[in-house]
């Protein structure tokens, strides 16, 4: 049997431990019980310890046959930026602070017809998503309605609220428009970040907003950002606003790098820890809380998640003067649609240290865009003015089949077993701290550690969470998907808001 790993969620003990069966199995042991989890198909099989530890065979027997092979990308969300410009300033904007700047355009009513266009011929086959963002979005109202009526589509509003007057609220929530408005606490946290052009506070102006849309009948949603001003409080921080307003579906959001957030500020191993406590927080409270959903989905569906951020081949971005690209923070060089696919290979199971991750099935990657910008400046790369080598394509086409690709490739022969395991441990938790107690760069191998750590407790949380609901033996999908349904759909709504702006996938 492999070498017992430190585990994630206390002291390396006998009894308390994750470790490698084989290359495809991870165990996860907890005193007298064992669950062995299928790393591609995300199976689970929970059995006494004395069992498995007698004879593993009768175990890995009850495993359906499963074959990884990863499925076409085709875009399936449209993200229009209707305005660069806006009537706040918020200090971790990256329209703003981004090292690529973009001025401060708005969109004609031209570019708008040819979005519809866009969507007419490429997204809406797919049963798509259509966002619409900024700047602040509102700003451009004749915009706005344009795309509204000549897009069928599920649509959802990334807004301040600071210019939802009841007329546009009722509008919106005529044409079925769902709203997300930007809130990061109560009034006195809020204001702390998100001051306008002059410097004055608006959470007076944004609250206002948030209720015009609710009253109006929107599916009404909040995007919190975290940072400085909330992030050592966050489940607190979260469990208040969702009292507060009683939005359909909250999604916590990680500041992007930025000219002002070179360095990650996040205490990832906390971080990880409020990814644990607000899975419980959301269970107990039957709410749709992103990017907890996204994670719990995975394993409850028995799906693996080959990415996690639609940047990854399924998103289309048209910026105010018809460039396109596949990532709102990537504005350099968007200017055509040879950029759709530039990261659909970035995907973890492509990575030496990831491969061997119990965590794997459920993680994707996070943000392609921080993990390759992190891992710049941590390099001493120069990334002002333009993007760094790093965020450039790989344009080797690698097989569907991953296993095909690691045998034939000698140079990236992937690391299995005990040592992967513990590789991509180390992966999840190296962050170096400069003295001062500020995180370093967040970044050693590409991706977006904060998601990583995440990703490695939330999957040890769930796995048992799951027998606590189910005991020994293999629980159904039917089954699981009864017993954690908030996680699946955000409930009522019109089309539904069950996403969160940025990384939305369509899965």
């Amino acid at each position: 049997m492999s070498p017992a790993l430190p585990s994630l969620s206390g002291a390396v003990t006998p009894t308390n431990r994750i470790y490698h069966h084989d290359d495809l199995h991870a165990v996860f042991q907890r005193g007298d019980d064992v669950a062995v989890v299928h790393r591609h198909s995300l199976q689970k099989v929970y059995v006494r310890a004395a069992e498995w530890e007698r004879d593993p065979a009768p175990t890995l027997a009850q495993f359906r046959a499963h074959e990884l092979v990863k499925p076409d990308t085709t875009p399936r969300i449209l993200q229009a930026v209707l305005t660069q410009a806006c009537n706040y300033r918020c200090s971790y904007c990256t329209v703003f602070n981004n090292p690529q700047p973009a001025p401060s355009e708005t969109m004609s009513l031209g570019v708008v017809d040819d979005i519809i266009g866009i969507w007419n011929e490429r997204v809406s086959a797919n049963n798509g998503l259509l966002i619409l963002h900024g700047g602040e979005p509102l700003m451009n109202w004749k915009g706005l309605t344009r795309l509204v009526e000549g897009v069928d589509a599920n649509t959802v509003l990334f807004t301040n609220g600071s210019l939802m007057t009841p007329d546009k609220a009722a509008w919106l929530a005529e044409h079925r428009v769902n709203v997300l408005v930007s809130i990061d606490g109560l009034p006195e946290v809020h204001d702390q970040q998100r001051i306008d052009v002059i410097g004055r506070a608006t959470s007076d102006r944004t609250f206002q907003g948030y209720w015009n849309a609710k009253d109006a009948g929107c599916v009404t949603g909040v995007s919190l950002v975290m940072g400085p001003h909330n992030w050592h409080r966050v489940p607190e921080t979260v469990e208040e606003v969702i009292d507060l307003l009683e939005p359909a579906s909250l999604g916590l959001n990680l500041p992007h790098f930025a000219d002002n957030y070179r360095d990650c500020q996040l205490d990832i191993d906390r971080y990880a820890q409020d990814m644990v406590r607000l899975f419980r927080l959301a269970k107990e409270r039957d709410f749709y809380l992103y990017p907890i959903t996204k994670f719990v989905k995975h394993i409850v569906q028995e799906r693996f998640k080959w990415f996690d951020c639609s940047a990854m081949g399924e998103k289309l971005v048209v910026f105010p003067n018809g460039n396109v690209s596949n990532c709102i923070n990537y504005t350099a060089n968007a200017n055509g649609l040879e950029l759709l696919d530039v990261w659909k290979h970035e995907l973890p199971i492509y990575n030496d240290i990831c491969r061997g991750c119990h965590a794997l099935g459920i993680c994707g990657g996070g943000c392609i865009y921080d993990g390759k910008m992190f891992n710049a400046t941590g390099e001493g790369l120069e990334v002002a003015g333009g993007a760094p080598i790093a965020l450039q394509a790989e344009r080797e086409e690698r097989p569907a089949d991953w296993n095909s690709w690691g045998a034939t490739t000698v140079d990236r022969a992937p690391q299995t077993g005990a040592q992967a395991q513990q590789l991509a441990y180390d992966g999840g938790r190296e962050h170096a701290a400069d003295g001062e107690g500020k995180q370093g760069s967040c970044s050693t191998h590409g991706f977006d550690l904060r998601f990583c750590r995440s990703s490695l407790a939330l999957m040890e949380e769930m796995v048992w969470d799951i027998f606590e609901e189910f005991g020994y033996g293999s629980p159904a999908v039917a089954e699981l998907e009864a017993r954690y349904s908030c996680f699946l759909s955000q409930p009522g709504g019109s089309r539904g808001l069950a996403i969160g702006i940025g990384h939305e996938t369509m899965d």
